[in-house]
Protein backbone atom coordinates (compact mmCIF):
# COMPACT_ATOMS: atom_id res chain seq x y z
CA UNK A 1 0.00 0.00 0.00
CA UNK A 2 2.84 2.41 0.81
CA UNK A 3 4.59 1.60 -2.43
CA UNK A 4 1.39 2.15 -4.36
CA UNK A 5 0.99 5.54 -2.72
CA UNK A 6 4.60 6.38 -3.56
CA UNK A 7 4.20 5.33 -7.17
CA UNK A 8 1.02 7.34 -7.51
CA UNK A 9 2.74 10.39 -6.08
CA UNK A 10 5.70 9.85 -8.43
CA UNK A 11 3.40 9.67 -11.40
CA UNK A 12 1.68 12.94 -10.47
CA UNK A 13 5.04 14.67 -10.06
CA UNK A 14 6.16 13.42 -13.47
CA UNK A 15 2.98 14.82 -15.00
CA UNK A 16 3.81 18.12 -13.24
CA UNK A 17 7.22 18.17 -14.91
CA UNK A 18 5.58 17.80 -18.33
CA UNK A 19 3.28 20.85 -17.89
CA UNK A 20 4.13 24.30 -19.34
CA UNK A 21 5.46 26.66 -16.61
CA UNK A 22 2.77 29.30 -17.18
CA UNK A 23 -0.03 26.68 -16.63
CA UNK A 24 1.21 25.27 -13.31
CA UNK A 25 -0.76 26.16 -10.24
CA UNK A 26 2.00 26.60 -7.72
CA UNK A 27 0.01 26.01 -4.54
CA UNK A 28 -1.28 22.66 -5.81
CA UNK A 29 2.17 21.78 -7.14
CA UNK A 30 3.75 22.56 -3.77
CA UNK A 31 1.21 20.25 -2.14
CA UNK A 32 2.09 17.46 -4.59
CA UNK A 33 5.76 17.83 -3.62
CA UNK A 34 4.87 17.61 0.10
CA UNK A 35 2.66 14.58 -0.50
CA UNK A 36 5.42 12.92 -2.55
CA UNK A 37 7.99 13.59 0.18
CA UNK A 38 5.59 12.01 2.73
CA UNK A 39 5.06 8.99 0.40
CA UNK A 40 8.81 8.47 0.07
CA UNK A 41 9.29 9.64 -3.52
CA UNK A 42 12.92 9.77 -4.61
CA UNK A 43 14.74 12.97 -3.72
CA UNK A 44 15.93 13.43 -7.27
CA UNK A 45 12.35 13.56 -8.55
CA UNK A 46 11.33 15.81 -5.68
CA UNK A 47 14.21 18.18 -6.54
CA UNK A 48 13.22 18.33 -10.19
CA UNK A 49 9.62 19.04 -9.21
CA UNK A 50 10.68 21.84 -6.82
CA UNK A 51 12.91 23.35 -9.49
CA UNK A 52 10.06 23.16 -12.01
CA UNK A 53 7.71 24.93 -9.57
CA UNK A 54 10.33 27.63 -8.96
CA UNK A 55 10.82 28.11 -12.70
CA UNK A 56 7.07 28.31 -13.21
CA UNK A 57 6.80 30.98 -10.47
CA UNK A 58 9.52 33.07 -12.04
CA UNK A 59 7.98 32.78 -15.52
CA UNK A 60 4.52 33.71 -14.25
CA UNK A 61 5.87 36.68 -12.25
CA UNK A 62 7.87 37.90 -15.25
CA UNK A 63 4.82 37.63 -17.51
CA UNK A 64 2.59 39.47 -15.07
CA UNK A 65 5.26 42.16 -14.52
CA UNK A 66 5.53 42.67 -18.28
CA UNK A 67 1.73 42.86 -18.44
CA UNK A 68 1.67 45.51 -15.70
CA UNK A 69 4.40 47.46 -17.53
CA UNK A 70 2.42 47.29 -20.77
CA UNK A 71 -0.63 48.77 -19.04
CA UNK A 72 1.40 51.85 -17.96
CA UNK A 73 3.63 52.26 -21.07
CA UNK A 74 3.16 55.46 -23.18
CA UNK A 75 1.14 54.58 -26.28
CA UNK A 76 3.82 55.39 -28.83
CA UNK A 77 6.41 53.38 -26.91
CA UNK A 78 4.37 50.17 -27.11
CA UNK A 79 5.59 47.41 -29.47
CA UNK A 80 2.30 45.88 -30.73
CA UNK A 81 3.68 42.44 -31.65
CA UNK A 82 5.44 41.99 -28.33
CA UNK A 83 2.42 43.34 -26.46
CA UNK A 84 0.15 40.78 -28.17
CA UNK A 85 2.51 37.95 -27.21
CA UNK A 86 2.52 39.19 -23.63
CA UNK A 87 -1.31 39.25 -23.49
CA UNK A 88 -1.60 35.73 -24.92
CA UNK A 89 0.90 34.39 -22.40
CA UNK A 90 -0.72 36.22 -19.49
CA UNK A 91 -4.15 34.72 -20.26
CA UNK A 92 -2.68 31.23 -19.60
CA UNK A 93 -1.39 32.17 -16.12
CA UNK A 94 -3.67 30.67 -13.42
CA UNK A 95 -5.73 33.20 -11.44
CA UNK A 96 -4.47 36.14 -13.52
CA UNK A 97 -5.95 39.58 -12.64
CA UNK A 98 -8.76 40.14 -15.17
CA UNK A 99 -8.70 43.91 -14.60
CA UNK A 100 -4.98 44.01 -15.44
CA UNK A 101 -5.64 41.97 -18.60
CA UNK A 102 -8.36 44.38 -19.70
CA UNK A 103 -6.18 47.46 -18.99
CA UNK A 104 -3.28 46.03 -20.97
CA UNK A 105 -5.60 45.11 -23.84
CA UNK A 106 -6.99 48.67 -23.95
CA UNK A 107 -3.46 50.06 -23.93
CA UNK A 108 -2.55 47.85 -26.90
CA UNK A 109 -5.59 48.98 -28.87
CA UNK A 110 -4.95 52.65 -28.11
CA UNK A 111 -1.28 52.27 -29.02
CA UNK A 112 -2.14 50.79 -32.40
CA UNK A 113 -4.46 53.72 -33.09
CA UNK A 114 -1.81 56.27 -32.01
CA UNK A 115 0.82 54.64 -34.19
CA UNK A 116 -1.51 54.68 -37.18
CA UNK A 117 -2.24 58.39 -36.56
CA UNK A 118 1.48 59.18 -36.25
CA UNK A 119 2.30 57.33 -39.46
CA UNK A 120 -0.49 59.18 -41.27
CA UNK A 121 0.74 62.56 -39.97
CA UNK A 122 4.30 61.64 -40.95
CA UNK A 123 3.27 60.88 -44.53
CA UNK A 124 1.27 64.12 -44.74
CA UNK A 125 4.16 66.23 -43.38
CA UNK A 126 6.69 64.65 -45.71
CA UNK A 127 4.42 65.43 -48.63
CA UNK A 128 4.12 69.07 -47.52
CA UNK A 129 7.90 69.37 -47.30
CA UNK A 130 8.20 68.40 -50.98
CA UNK A 131 6.53 71.66 -52.11
CA UNK A 132 8.43 74.63 -53.65
CA UNK A 133 9.54 77.09 -50.93
CA UNK A 134 8.85 80.30 -52.83
CA UNK A 135 5.28 79.23 -53.68
CA UNK A 136 4.50 77.25 -50.53
CA UNK A 137 1.56 78.31 -48.34
CA UNK A 138 3.25 79.00 -45.03
CA UNK A 139 0.03 78.74 -43.02
CA UNK A 140 -0.71 75.28 -44.46
CA UNK A 141 2.86 74.20 -43.73
CA UNK A 142 2.63 75.37 -40.12
CA UNK A 143 -0.72 73.62 -39.65
CA UNK A 144 0.74 70.34 -40.98
CA UNK A 145 3.72 70.70 -38.71
CA UNK A 146 1.51 71.32 -35.64
CA UNK A 147 -0.67 68.31 -36.48
CA UNK A 148 2.42 66.14 -36.82
CA UNK A 149 3.73 67.39 -33.47
CA UNK A 150 0.39 66.56 -31.85
CA UNK A 151 0.64 63.04 -33.34
CA UNK A 152 4.18 62.68 -31.87
CA UNK A 153 5.93 62.44 -35.23
CA UNK A 154 9.68 61.86 -34.96
CA UNK A 155 11.61 64.85 -33.57
CA UNK A 156 14.05 64.80 -36.51
CA UNK A 157 11.17 65.19 -38.99
CA UNK A 158 9.71 68.04 -36.93
CA UNK A 159 13.13 69.71 -36.96
CA UNK A 160 13.27 69.30 -40.74
CA UNK A 161 9.81 70.87 -40.98
CA UNK A 162 10.85 73.82 -38.80
CA UNK A 163 13.93 74.34 -40.93
CA UNK A 164 11.90 74.10 -44.16
CA UNK A 165 9.30 76.59 -42.92
CA UNK A 166 12.03 78.97 -41.73
CA UNK A 167 13.83 78.79 -45.09
CA UNK A 168 10.60 79.25 -47.05
CA UNK A 169 9.64 82.28 -44.96
CA UNK A 170 13.13 83.77 -45.37
CA UNK A 171 13.17 83.24 -49.15
CA UNK A 172 9.69 84.70 -49.59
CA UNK A 173 10.61 87.71 -47.41
CA UNK A 174 13.87 88.19 -49.34
CA UNK A 175 12.01 88.18 -52.66
CA UNK A 176 9.53 90.76 -51.42
CA UNK A 177 12.42 92.90 -50.13
CA UNK A 178 14.28 92.63 -53.43
CA UNK A 179 11.22 93.71 -55.42
CA UNK A 180 10.75 96.76 -53.16
CA UNK A 181 14.46 97.64 -53.35
CA UNK A 182 14.48 97.51 -57.17
CA UNK A 183 11.49 99.84 -57.32
CA UNK A 184 13.31 102.30 -55.05
CA UNK A 185 16.50 102.19 -57.18
CA UNK A 186 14.55 102.69 -60.41
CA UNK A 187 12.84 105.78 -58.92
CA UNK A 188 16.19 107.71 -59.07
CA UNK A 189 16.87 106.99 -62.76
CA UNK A 190 15.38 110.28 -63.95
CA UNK A 191 16.83 112.55 -61.21
CA UNK A 192 19.74 114.83 -62.36
CA UNK A 193 23.03 114.40 -60.37
CA UNK A 194 23.14 118.01 -59.09
CA UNK A 195 19.67 117.74 -57.56
CA UNK A 196 20.22 114.22 -56.25
CA UNK A 197 19.53 113.69 -52.54
CA UNK A 198 22.64 111.72 -51.65
CA UNK A 199 21.35 110.28 -48.38
CA UNK A 200 18.21 108.85 -50.01
CA UNK A 201 20.11 107.51 -53.02
CA UNK A 202 22.80 105.89 -50.85
CA UNK A 203 20.12 104.34 -48.65
CA UNK A 204 18.45 102.85 -51.77
CA UNK A 205 21.81 101.44 -52.91
CA UNK A 206 22.51 99.89 -49.49
CA UNK A 207 19.02 98.38 -49.40
CA UNK A 208 19.42 97.01 -52.94
CA UNK A 209 22.70 95.31 -52.00
CA UNK A 210 21.25 93.96 -48.79
CA UNK A 211 18.20 92.66 -50.72
CA UNK A 212 20.47 90.83 -53.17
CA UNK A 213 19.83 92.85 -56.34
CA UNK A 214 22.15 92.24 -59.28
CA UNK A 215 25.08 94.61 -59.59
CA UNK A 216 23.83 95.64 -63.04
CA UNK A 217 20.54 96.85 -61.54
CA UNK A 218 22.34 99.10 -59.03
CA UNK A 219 25.29 100.26 -61.18
CA UNK A 220 23.60 103.29 -62.89
CA UNK A 221 22.54 104.79 -59.58
CA UNK A 222 26.00 104.12 -58.06
CA UNK A 223 27.69 105.96 -60.93
CA UNK A 224 25.31 108.90 -60.56
CA UNK A 225 25.96 109.05 -56.77
CA UNK A 226 29.74 108.94 -57.27
CA UNK A 227 29.64 111.84 -59.75
CA UNK A 228 27.46 113.92 -57.43
CA UNK A 229 29.62 113.10 -54.40
CA UNK A 230 32.81 114.07 -56.23
CA UNK A 231 31.43 117.45 -57.30
CA UNK A 232 30.04 118.20 -53.84
CA UNK A 233 33.22 117.11 -52.09
CA UNK A 234 35.30 119.33 -54.31
CA UNK A 235 33.04 122.33 -53.65
CA UNK A 236 33.05 121.62 -49.90
CA UNK A 237 36.82 121.12 -49.88
CA UNK A 238 37.44 124.40 -51.65
CA UNK A 239 34.97 126.19 -49.39
CA UNK A 240 36.72 124.87 -46.26
CA UNK A 241 40.14 125.62 -47.71
CA UNK A 242 39.16 129.23 -48.44
CA UNK A 243 37.59 129.62 -44.98
CA UNK A 244 40.72 128.22 -43.35
CA UNK A 245 42.97 130.54 -45.33
CA UNK A 246 40.69 133.47 -44.51
CA UNK A 247 40.93 132.69 -40.78
CA UNK A 248 44.73 132.56 -40.80
CA UNK A 249 46.75 135.49 -39.53
CA UNK A 250 47.60 137.86 -42.35
CA UNK A 251 51.30 137.50 -41.54
CA UNK A 252 51.27 133.69 -41.82
CA UNK A 253 48.83 133.07 -44.68
CA UNK A 254 50.26 131.72 -47.96
CA UNK A 255 49.19 134.39 -50.47
CA UNK A 256 49.98 132.25 -53.51
CA UNK A 257 47.91 129.33 -52.15
CA UNK A 258 45.03 131.73 -51.36
CA UNK A 259 45.00 133.11 -54.93
CA UNK A 260 45.06 129.57 -56.36
CA UNK A 261 42.17 128.49 -54.10
CA UNK A 262 40.11 131.56 -55.20
CA UNK A 263 40.47 130.57 -58.87
CA UNK A 264 39.48 126.94 -58.18
CA UNK A 265 36.55 128.04 -55.99
CA UNK A 266 35.08 130.17 -58.74
CA UNK A 267 35.14 127.17 -61.11
CA UNK A 268 33.55 124.84 -58.49
CA UNK A 269 30.72 127.22 -57.61
CA UNK A 270 31.79 128.28 -54.09
CA UNK A 271 29.40 130.85 -52.61
CA UNK A 272 29.94 134.56 -53.44
CA UNK A 273 30.14 135.43 -49.74
CA UNK A 274 33.20 133.22 -49.19
CA UNK A 275 34.81 134.42 -52.43
CA UNK A 276 34.51 138.13 -51.53
CA UNK A 277 36.15 137.59 -48.12
CA UNK A 278 39.03 135.68 -49.75
CA UNK A 279 39.76 138.44 -52.27
CA UNK A 280 39.91 141.01 -49.46
CA UNK A 281 42.32 138.82 -47.45
CA UNK A 282 44.79 138.76 -50.36
CA UNK A 283 45.26 142.54 -50.31
CA UNK A 284 45.60 142.65 -46.52
CA UNK A 285 48.10 139.76 -46.37
CA UNK A 286 50.39 141.26 -49.00
CA UNK A 287 50.68 144.54 -47.03
CA UNK A 288 51.16 142.87 -43.63
CA UNK A 289 53.77 140.40 -44.84
CA UNK A 290 55.89 143.17 -46.33
CA UNK A 291 56.06 144.80 -42.88
CA UNK A 292 56.79 141.39 -41.24
CA UNK A 293 59.85 140.91 -43.46
CA UNK A 294 61.36 144.11 -42.07
CA UNK A 295 60.68 142.90 -38.49
CA UNK A 296 62.35 139.53 -39.22
CA UNK A 297 65.50 141.34 -40.39
CA UNK A 298 65.66 143.23 -37.09
CA UNK A 299 65.42 139.99 -35.11
CA UNK A 300 68.05 138.40 -37.32
CA UNK A 301 70.49 141.12 -36.25
CA UNK A 302 69.67 140.36 -32.61
CA UNK A 303 70.51 136.69 -33.16
CA UNK A 304 73.96 137.68 -34.43
CA UNK A 305 74.82 139.45 -31.14
CA UNK A 306 77.06 137.28 -28.83
CA UNK A 307 75.21 136.14 -25.72
CA UNK A 308 77.55 137.83 -23.24
CA UNK A 309 76.90 141.22 -24.90
CA UNK A 310 73.11 140.95 -25.11
CA UNK A 311 71.19 143.51 -23.05
CA UNK A 312 68.45 141.13 -21.89
CA UNK A 313 65.77 143.67 -20.95
CA UNK A 314 66.30 145.79 -24.03
CA UNK A 315 66.26 142.68 -26.24
CA UNK A 316 62.93 141.54 -24.73
CA UNK A 317 61.37 144.92 -25.53
CA UNK A 318 62.64 144.73 -29.10
CA UNK A 319 61.20 141.23 -29.56
CA UNK A 320 57.79 142.38 -28.30
CA UNK A 321 57.85 145.31 -30.72
CA UNK A 322 58.83 143.13 -33.70
CA UNK A 323 56.11 140.61 -32.79
CA UNK A 324 53.52 143.38 -32.93
CA UNK A 325 54.85 144.38 -36.36
CA UNK A 326 54.25 140.88 -37.69
CA UNK A 327 57.60 139.12 -37.33
CA UNK A 328 57.32 135.39 -38.08
CA UNK A 329 56.66 133.05 -35.15
CA UNK A 330 59.76 131.03 -36.00
CA UNK A 331 61.99 134.11 -35.91
CA UNK A 332 60.36 135.35 -32.68
CA UNK A 333 60.92 131.94 -31.07
CA UNK A 334 64.57 131.90 -32.12
CA UNK A 335 65.10 135.42 -30.76
CA UNK A 336 63.37 134.60 -27.46
CA UNK A 337 65.48 131.43 -27.10
CA UNK A 338 68.65 133.41 -27.87
CA UNK A 339 67.80 136.00 -25.20
CA UNK A 340 66.86 133.31 -22.68
CA UNK A 341 70.14 131.49 -23.31
CA UNK A 342 72.03 134.76 -22.96
CA UNK A 343 70.33 135.44 -19.63
CA UNK A 344 71.17 131.92 -18.43
CA UNK A 345 74.78 132.24 -19.55
CA UNK A 346 75.15 135.59 -17.78
CA UNK A 347 73.52 134.23 -14.60
CA UNK A 348 75.75 131.17 -14.77
CA UNK A 349 78.84 133.38 -15.10
CA UNK A 350 77.78 135.52 -12.13
CA UNK A 351 77.01 132.43 -10.05
CA UNK A 352 80.37 130.89 -10.96
CA UNK A 353 82.21 134.08 -9.93
CA UNK A 354 80.35 134.18 -6.63
CA UNK A 355 81.08 130.49 -6.06
CA UNK A 356 84.82 131.14 -6.57
CA UNK A 357 84.62 134.10 -4.20
CA UNK A 358 83.01 131.79 -1.58
CA UNK A 359 85.80 129.26 -2.09
CA UNK A 360 88.56 131.87 -1.78
CA UNK A 361 87.14 133.37 1.45
CA UNK A 362 86.32 130.08 3.24
CA UNK A 363 88.46 128.71 6.09
CA UNK A 364 90.96 126.12 4.76
CA UNK A 365 90.04 123.57 7.43
CA UNK A 366 86.28 123.88 6.81
CA UNK A 367 86.46 124.01 2.99
CA UNK A 368 84.82 121.08 1.11
CA UNK A 369 87.73 120.30 -1.21
CA UNK A 370 85.69 118.20 -3.64
CA UNK A 371 83.08 120.92 -3.87
CA UNK A 372 85.78 123.54 -4.33
CA UNK A 373 87.35 121.64 -7.23
CA UNK A 374 83.88 121.14 -8.74
CA UNK A 375 83.26 124.90 -8.57
CA UNK A 376 86.64 125.53 -10.24
CA UNK A 377 85.64 123.22 -13.09
CA UNK A 378 82.24 124.91 -13.45
CA UNK A 379 83.89 128.32 -13.42
CA UNK A 380 86.22 127.37 -16.28
CA UNK A 381 83.20 126.03 -18.24
CA UNK A 382 81.30 129.28 -17.57
CA UNK A 383 84.21 131.43 -18.81
CA UNK A 384 85.28 133.06 -15.52
CA UNK A 385 88.49 135.11 -15.66
CA UNK A 386 91.68 133.12 -15.13
CA UNK A 387 92.83 135.49 -12.39
CA UNK A 388 89.85 134.53 -10.21
CA UNK A 389 90.28 130.85 -11.05
CA UNK A 390 94.01 130.94 -10.14
CA UNK A 391 93.39 132.59 -6.76
CA UNK A 392 90.64 130.12 -5.84
CA UNK A 393 92.75 127.16 -7.02
CA UNK A 394 95.67 128.17 -4.76
CA UNK A 395 93.26 128.50 -1.82
CA UNK A 396 91.94 124.98 -2.47
CA UNK A 397 95.47 123.54 -2.47
CA UNK A 398 96.21 125.36 0.81
CA UNK A 399 93.08 123.76 2.27
CA UNK A 400 94.20 120.34 1.05
CA UNK A 401 97.56 120.68 2.86
CA UNK A 402 95.97 122.01 6.07
CA UNK A 403 93.35 119.29 6.17
CA UNK A 404 95.95 116.58 5.46
CA UNK A 405 98.08 117.86 8.37
CA UNK A 406 95.02 117.94 10.66
CA UNK A 407 93.95 114.43 9.64
CA UNK A 408 97.46 113.04 10.19
CA UNK A 409 97.58 114.53 13.70
CA UNK A 410 94.18 113.09 14.49
CA UNK A 411 95.25 109.64 13.25
CA UNK A 412 98.26 109.79 15.60
CA UNK A 413 95.94 110.62 18.50
CA UNK A 414 93.60 107.78 17.58
CA UNK A 415 96.53 105.34 17.42
CA UNK A 416 97.65 106.38 20.93
CA UNK A 417 94.09 106.18 22.23
CA UNK A 418 93.83 102.61 21.01
CA UNK A 419 96.74 101.46 23.26
CA UNK A 420 95.72 98.91 25.93
CA UNK A 421 94.96 100.47 29.36
CA UNK A 422 98.16 101.29 31.25
CA UNK A 423 100.45 101.14 28.18
CA UNK A 424 99.95 104.63 26.71
CA UNK A 425 103.00 106.91 26.52
CA UNK A 426 101.32 109.85 28.25
CA UNK A 427 104.15 112.30 27.49
CA UNK A 428 104.07 111.45 23.80
CA UNK A 429 100.27 111.69 23.82
CA UNK A 430 100.42 115.17 25.30
CA UNK A 431 102.92 116.24 22.64
CA UNK A 432 100.74 114.82 19.84
CA UNK A 433 97.71 116.55 21.42
CA UNK A 434 99.47 119.94 21.14
CA UNK A 435 100.26 119.23 17.49
CA UNK A 436 96.61 118.22 16.78
CA UNK A 437 95.31 121.36 18.50
CA UNK A 438 97.66 123.51 16.42
CA UNK A 439 96.57 121.61 13.23
CA UNK A 440 92.92 122.47 13.94
CA UNK A 441 91.45 119.11 15.00
CA UNK A 442 87.82 119.45 16.13
CA UNK A 443 87.56 120.59 19.80
CA UNK A 444 84.95 117.93 20.65
CA UNK A 445 87.35 115.23 19.49
CA UNK A 446 90.23 116.82 21.41
CA UNK A 447 88.15 116.97 24.58
CA UNK A 448 87.48 113.23 24.31
CA UNK A 449 91.22 112.57 23.87
CA UNK A 450 92.10 114.83 26.84
CA UNK A 451 89.73 112.84 29.03
CA UNK A 452 91.29 109.59 27.84
CA UNK A 453 94.86 110.79 28.43
CA UNK A 454 93.97 112.10 31.90
CA UNK A 455 92.36 108.78 32.75
CA UNK A 456 95.42 106.91 31.49
CA UNK A 457 97.77 109.16 33.49
CA UNK A 458 95.67 108.58 36.61
CA UNK A 459 95.73 104.82 35.98
CA UNK A 460 99.53 104.77 35.59
CA UNK A 461 99.96 106.92 38.72
CA UNK A 462 97.84 104.49 40.73
CA UNK A 463 99.90 101.59 39.42
CA UNK A 464 103.15 103.37 40.36
CA UNK A 465 101.82 104.24 43.82
CA UNK A 466 100.71 100.63 44.36
CA UNK A 467 104.16 99.34 43.35
CA UNK A 468 105.92 101.84 45.68
CA UNK A 469 103.62 100.87 48.58
CA UNK A 470 104.29 97.18 47.90
CA UNK A 471 108.06 97.75 47.82
CA UNK A 472 107.91 99.76 51.06
CA UNK A 473 106.07 97.06 52.98
CA UNK A 474 108.49 94.40 51.67
CA UNK A 475 111.59 96.54 52.36
CA UNK A 476 112.34 94.84 55.70
CA UNK A 477 113.96 91.74 57.10
CA UNK A 478 111.87 88.60 56.45
CA UNK A 479 111.12 88.24 60.12
CA UNK A 480 110.02 91.89 60.31
CA UNK A 481 107.62 92.00 57.28
CA UNK A 482 103.97 92.70 58.20
CA UNK A 483 102.44 89.77 56.30
CA UNK A 484 98.74 90.93 56.38
CA UNK A 485 99.77 94.35 55.05
CA UNK A 486 102.03 92.73 52.48
CA UNK A 487 99.21 90.53 51.20
CA UNK A 488 96.84 93.55 51.04
CA UNK A 489 99.39 95.62 49.11
CA UNK A 490 100.02 92.67 46.75
CA UNK A 491 96.30 92.47 45.94
CA UNK A 492 96.11 96.27 45.45
CA UNK A 493 99.15 96.18 43.12
CA UNK A 494 97.60 93.40 41.07
CA UNK A 495 94.27 95.32 40.82
CA UNK A 496 96.11 98.46 39.59
CA UNK A 497 97.97 96.62 36.82
CA UNK A 498 101.49 96.21 38.27
CA UNK A 499 103.56 94.04 35.89
CA UNK A 500 103.52 90.29 36.29
CA UNK A 501 107.31 90.25 36.89
CA UNK A 502 107.04 92.61 39.88
CA UNK A 503 104.06 90.69 41.23
CA UNK A 504 105.92 87.37 40.94
CA UNK A 505 108.94 88.74 42.86
CA UNK A 506 106.66 90.20 45.56
CA UNK A 507 104.84 86.86 45.95
CA UNK A 508 108.22 85.12 46.32
CA UNK A 509 109.25 87.61 49.04
CA UNK A 510 105.96 87.13 50.92
CA UNK A 511 106.23 83.33 50.66
CA UNK A 512 109.86 83.48 51.87
CA UNK A 513 108.87 85.76 54.77
CA UNK A 514 105.99 83.42 55.68
CA UNK A 515 108.42 80.50 55.68
CA UNK A 516 111.06 82.43 57.66
CA UNK A 517 108.58 83.57 60.27
CA UNK A 518 107.20 80.04 60.55
CA UNK A 519 110.70 78.64 61.01
CA UNK A 520 111.46 81.42 63.49
CA UNK A 521 108.70 80.14 65.62
CA UNK A 522 109.92 76.54 65.32
CA UNK A 523 113.74 76.54 64.55
CA UNK A 524 116.95 77.56 66.50
CA UNK A 525 118.28 81.13 66.12
CA UNK A 526 121.38 80.15 64.09
CA UNK A 527 119.74 80.47 60.68
CA UNK A 528 119.01 84.19 60.81
CA UNK A 529 122.10 85.17 58.86
CA UNK A 530 121.28 82.78 56.00
CA UNK A 531 117.69 84.09 55.82
CA UNK A 532 118.93 87.67 55.68
CA UNK A 533 121.26 86.81 52.81
CA UNK A 534 118.46 85.10 50.87
CA UNK A 535 116.25 88.12 51.45
CA UNK A 536 118.86 90.39 49.85
CA UNK A 537 118.72 88.33 46.64
CA UNK A 538 114.91 88.67 46.55
CA UNK A 539 115.16 92.47 46.98
CA UNK A 540 117.50 92.59 44.00
CA UNK A 541 114.92 90.61 41.98
CA UNK A 542 112.17 93.09 42.88
CA UNK A 543 114.41 96.02 41.93
CA UNK A 544 115.21 94.45 38.55
CA UNK A 545 111.50 93.82 38.02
Amino acid sequence: KAQAARDAASAQLKLLLEQKPLLIRRAEADQLVEDGRSAGVAEQLLGKASKCIKTAGAAQQSTLAELATLASTPLLDVEPARAKRCLEAARTVPDVDVTLLESASKTLNSAEEAIRARDKATVALRAALESEQLSADLNTLRASRDAAAAASVAKSLLNDADKFIQQAAARQAAKARADAAKAAVDAFSEVPPLTLRLEDAQAAIREGRAAGLDAAAIAPLEAKVKAAEKAMRERERLTEELKTLNEQDAVAVNVAALKEAIAAGQAAGVSDEVMQVSVGRVSLAEAVQAAAAVADQALERLLETPKEYVDVEEAKEEIAEMRSKGASAAMVNKAEMHVEEAAKAQRRLDEARQALQDVSTSEPLSLDVADGRKRLSEARAAGVEESLIGSASRHVETAVEAQAKRDAAWEQLVALAECPPGEMDVVQAQDVFRQAWQAGVDEDKLEAVVALVEKEAELQQKREDALVALEEVLDAAPLEIDLPSARFMLADAEANGVTATNLAAARATIEFAEKAQSQEREAPRGDEFQMAEDMEFIREDISVG
